[in-house]
């Protein structure tokens, strides 16, 4: 019940995006729908496993792309749906995941009521951060969602091993998911609750057993993510600035806002960085929850609501918690320290819960109790989907594109915006690279128009004939003397050639070859590809051994007493 519950919420939030089935989305979805699509197109009409786009910024890796989806189970409903309605399943799904992960982890850790647990479900999942990741395209965002599940597998307590590769599988996720943000912000977040779960159980050795566990099954089965994208970043590093800062005043705005200018006065990104609304009922009932939960001790709460909030002020001065955290790799290249307010959030439902169910417990009547409580959550969810309504109804942009394919891949110079999702199943690229994505180098050399994308020197011979897929060149050339191939497309790292050498040539991928006649295949393989794949595939045997391996009866002995006394304990004194 707590899933289906959990599926009609999202359903109720975010049913505007199917109005219009196959209508694409806002801002950064284009994006995504890109990068969708050139994965899908790569499988379907070409039978290539998706390694290299042709189709963005005169050709790009998705192997070692940060934000790749390719390896995230909803991207392969694609081949079911198509990818539009796949990425919006994708949504609803992270949406219905967040407010069931809530839920449990109030009723189980905390021991609510049902009525408080579905107030915290229906805040955090139906905030503002949220809906702005779904409403405008942060789509790698969305694994934001698994929080409460890794709390939940982290004080769980019965079966340690277990849970310790539950969390290893939910951070492996949200790596192949393409969290660029959820990921680097999951390890704080993970850190933090071990040093509670060591503190709350006096047993730090124990803590130490479960991160290597989960860490380590994050760094063998997601190799096949992390070698790739260490190359791409050590080659285009991706350092941004430290400008942003948030006053209190910005806080209470973000939270409590209905509605916001495009753009914020004093800040260097749009509304869409820091909508972060709950409503002023929930921040105040947060605020007596904050004042129960100090009365009965559970520092936690407090400590994660005094961290998590430190880091999303910013840069406030040299030495605030982001501005320290940004020096450190990966951490660096965060731009956005708002983001950190999916956390904030997160705090704030659970203390307005812990606020709801302390009153209505009180009532001496259990069905006003029960009603009031009702009515309570009932009214933030009607009041979230209100607000949130000019957001969600943003899935309005046009349909990919109905033309036919071009017969030969070629760059074009159409309206960008307009054409860029549909370029893959159109067969055509653009030089031109998306804002904010990856700083990767684009050749000045690359030609327009339906010609041969491979360059012969006239003096040199003939091109007879050409082929291109995503990730391959097929040409037979005829050569009087020693000549430079050169490739339509951005010189990089990890091409292959059955003859010849690869070269560049003014940032063009190029190809020395001796005089005679070639029949020649370039395609895009990069050597970590198979080593890395391998190591993947041996941590994914080993994960699920971890995770379907029976327990003896001595060990669920061992930790039934422990399990309830982390039930009580976690309901009444964590």
């Amino acid at each position: 019940m707590c899933f289906l519950g959990s599926l009609g919420l999202a359903l109720g939030q975010w049913w505007p995006m199917f109005r219009a089935p196959l209508g694409t989305g806002f801002g950064d979805w284009q994006m995504i729908h890109h990068n969708w699509e050139a994965a899908y197109v790569a499988v379907s009409r070409f039978g290539e496993w998706p390694l290299w786009d042709p189709f963005h910024c005169g050709g790009v890796p998705i192997l070692g792309n940060p934000e790749s989806q390719v390896y995230s189970p909803w991207f392969w409903l694609s081949f079911v749906f198509g990818t539009v309605i796949a990425v919006k399943l994708m949504v609803l799904g992270h949406v219905a995941c967040a407010a069931a992960g809530m839920y449990w982890l109030t009723r189980r850790r905390y021991g609510l009521r049902a009525e408080a647990a579905a107030l915290a479900a229906i805040a955090w999942s139906g905030c503002g951060c949220f809906v702005w990741d779904a409403a405008g395209g942060h789509a790698t965002f969305l694994s934001f969602a698994f929080a409460p599940w890794l709390t939940y597998f982290i004080h769980r307590g019965e079966d340690v091993v277990r849970e310790a590769a539950a969390v290893g599988g939910l951070l492996l996720l949200t790596l192949v998911e393409g969290g660029t943000y959820p990921l680097p912000f999951f390890v704080i977040w993970t850190a933090f609750e071990l040093c509670v779960r060591a503190a709350a159980r006096k047993d730090a050795l124990g803590s130490i057993h479960f991160a290597a566990i989960s860490y380590g099954v994050l760094a063998v089965c997601g190799a096949i993510r992390f070698v790739p994208i260490y190359f791409a970043l050590k080659a285009n590093p991706r350092q941004v600035p430290n400008h942003d800062a948030l006053s209190l005043s910005d806080i209470w705005t973000m939270l409590t806002a209905r509605s916001h200018p495009w753009r914020v006065p004093g800040h260097p990104f749009v509304w869409a960085e820091y909508g972060s609304y709950v409503g002023v009922v929930v921040v105040i009932m947060a605020l007596i929850g904050l004042a129960l939960v100090l009365r009965e001790r559970r520092w936690h709460l407090l400590a994660g609501l005094a961290l998590f909030s430190s880091l999303m002020l910013g840069n406030v001065g040299d030495f605030a918690p982001y501005s320290l955290l940004h020096h450190l790799p990966v951490y660096d290249s965060l731009r956005v320290p708002s983001r950190f307010a999916i956390f904030l959030t997160f705090y704030l439902a659970l203390l307005a819960a812990h606020a709801l169910d302390l009153g209505l417990r009180r009532l001496q009547k259990p069905r006003l109790a029960t009603s009031i409580g009702v009515l309570v959550a009932v009214g933030v969810c009607c009041d979230l989907i209100v607000t949130s309504s000019p957001q969600t109804n943003l899935w309005t942009s046009a349909p990919l594109s109905e033309e036919a394919a071009a017969q030969e891949f070629h760059f074009v110079a159409r309206n960008y915006h307009e054409s860029y999702a549909s370029y893959p199943r159109l067969n055509l690229g653009t030089r031109v690279c998306y804002v904010g994505g990856m700083n990767w180098p684009v050749s000045s050399a690359l030609w327009l128009g339906a010609r041969p994308q491979i360059d012969v020197p006239a003096q040199s011979g003939e091109l007879q004939h050409w082929e291109r897929t995503p990730n391959t060149f097929h040409a037979r050339v005829k050569l009087h003397t020693q000549a430079r191939l050169r490739f339509n497309q951005n010189a990089a790292t990890g091409f292959v050639s059955s003859t010849g050498a690869i070269t560049q040539a003014k940032g063009l991928l190029a190809l020395d070859l001796p005089a005679g006649e070639h029949d020649l295949t370039v395609r895009y393989r990069p050597t970590e590809l198979a080593p890395s794949a391998a190591v993947s595939g041996i941590g994914l045997l080993g994960l699920c051994a971890l995770l379907w391996r029976r327990r003896s009866s001595a060990t669920a002995g061992d930790h039934t007493a422990a399990s309830s006394s982390a039930a009580v304990s976690g309901a009444r004194k964590a």
